[in-house]
């Protein structure tokens, strides 16, 4: 998967929180890249977490940045990317 654009995500900066749809961003599931080109730099986001109804469809993805890219980039320290499954 190619890295997303930060600009494909809804963000919520007071809860740290970023979110989209699979279908926007073509997602399947597994690591996440995004381009923040206004910062010319990339960070790597990993599922932490995946919700699912009472009859086992998939509801959405959590996902959380690498702790590399945590300490390399502190700002990120915080934050979650929910990414629902349309």
């Amino acid at each position: 998967m190619n890295p997303v654009p930060n600009t494909m995500f809804t963000v919520n900066r007071i809860e740290k929180t970023v979110c989209t749809e699979a279908s926007d961003i073509d997602y399947v599931g597994g690591p996440v890249t995004v381009d923040h080109a206004k910062f010319a730099r990339t960070s790597m986001w990993y599922v932490t977490h995946v919700n699912r109804d009472w009859e086992g469809d998939l509801r959405f993805w959590e996902l959380q940045p690498t702790a590399q890219d945590v300490q390399d980039w502190p700002a990120l320290a915080g934050w979650t990317m929910t990414i629902f499954n349309d």
